[in-house]
């Protein structure tokens, strides 16, 4: 942009929390305080308490019970306070933000936004999930809450923009009315450069995993929350073929019962469960993924991702730029980023057979597994974050316009 602009960014949630949500908005932030412009983040107290020494731009909380209040009320069926809107009213006459980029329909839009747009300042919302998309086989997204979809609804129509971080996202947009005049997309990022430079000592860390030279470890990251169906990883990987060489790695909160089932099938010596990897989290560096989990990501062969819906799948896109032939499903999130065939493999959504028959397919074919892998590294070039905050500074050029 032409001049340096001052950016507001609202957010329920953030850092030291670890999700796709707190882990762009610091990534989205840092790069453009480091391009210059005056960015400020807006976060519940607890978080801005716990960060507020350790990033490049500046951090203020937001008032207490932000969203929290909101979204009790709906769950209790009372009509929600908007007192926190005139908040955001008095806080643009005293601070003259250029833009207000407001993370997540519900609660920080449906909050904020009207207390913004009536100053006139510039504003867009970027959805990030549970705001916009739902799966009621694991009751995700907040539209299963009575009243929020209305809300989500009226909140977005009056958005002067929207982001959609997919084209799985967009059309959700779409279908709720949205029009597609106003919707641009900018999908989620990956700190490319970390991933495709750090080093990591293959043979060490898989020593560690119990791996041979000849097992094809195969990997999986993420929280044991329905919606990511690592429930149907036992199932699966009990179909594989025993006599072949393989591990399997999986990473994440919550897990542990994921590992005492394939324990019970019999596959313990196959297994390593690690409950946690820090974030990495440094002063004036997005370090996320952390080394650590980029060093598993390249000791690995495979990325198994048997989710249910994503909006963007952040963890499938890192493991595509560190080289894995990824295995994932046919879902909203996936289709979006892997294209069966050419840089991954997609099945149908909860058919533990569908997941097994495409990791033996891969087991069986290591030429496969290579061209998948080098294909996925190019496809994830388009995910680097100073592509991505490139695409929000387009928006935001379009809102704000260019002197």
């Amino acid at each position: 942009m032409s001049r340096p602009l001052s950016i507001a960014h609202v957010t329920a949630s953030f850092l030291p929390v670890v999700g796709g949500l707190e882990v762009a908005v610091h990534a989205i932030a840092e790069r453009q305080a480091a391009r210059g412009h005056a960015v400020t983040v807006f976060c519940p107290a607890r978080f801005w308490w716990a960060m507020r020494r350790t990033v490049n731009f500046r951090l203020l909380p937001l008032p207490p019970r932000f969203g929290a209040m909101q979204m009790d009320a709906f769950r209790a069926g009372r009509p929600p306070s908007m007192i926190h809107a005139h908040w955001f009213t008095a806080l643009q006459h005293v601070m003259g933000f250029d833009i207000w980029h407001l993370h997540m329909a519900m609660p920080t839009a449906f909050v904020a936004a009207p207390g913004i747009a009536r100053t006139g300042a510039p504003w867009l919302i970027t959805c990030h999930g549970a705001d916009i998309q739902v799966d009621r086989r694991s009751g995700y997204g907040y539209r299963l809450i009575p009243g929020v979809e209305a809300a989500v609804i009226e909140t977005l129509r009056r958005a002067p923009l929207v982001t959609a971080v997919s084209g799985s996202i967009r059309s959700e947009f779409e279908s709720l009315g949205v029009d597609p005049a106003r919707i641009r997309d900018v999908p989620n990022g990956i700190s490319l450069d970390r991933i495709t430079r750090l080093p990591a000592d293959r043979e060490a860390i898989r020593a560690t995993l119990g791996a041979a030279s000849d097992d094809v470890v195969m990997l999986t990251v993420g929280r044991n929350h329905p919606k990511k169906g690592f429930d149907l990883i036992p199932p699966a990987l009990a179909l594989l073929d025993r006599d072949k060489p393989w591990k399997f790695v999986l990473v994440g909160r919550g897990n542990d019962a994921i590992g005492r089932q394939l324990h019970e099938l019999g596959l313990g010596e196959r297994i390593t469960v690690i409950a946690e990897i820090g974030t990495g989290a440094s002063p004036g560096s997005s370090s996320f993924p952390s080394d650590a989990l980029i060093a598993l990501y390249k000791s690995a062969d495979i990325f198994l991702f048997p989710t249910r819906i994503e909006s963007f799948g952040i963890v499938t896109a890192e493991a595509m730029a560190a080289g894995l032939a990824v295995v994932t499903t046919d879902v909203p999130g996936s289709r979006d980023i892997v294209r069966h065939g050419f840089d991954g493999l997609l099945v149908p959504p909860d058919d533990p057979a569908a997941l097994a028959g495409a990791l033996g397919r891969l087991l069986d074919d290591p030429a496969l597994r290579a061209r998948l892998a080098r294909e996925a590294i190019d496809s994830a070039a388009s995910y680097d974050w100073p592509v991505v905050v490139d695409g929000y500074h387009a928006c935001y050029e379009e809102l704000v316009g260019t002197p």
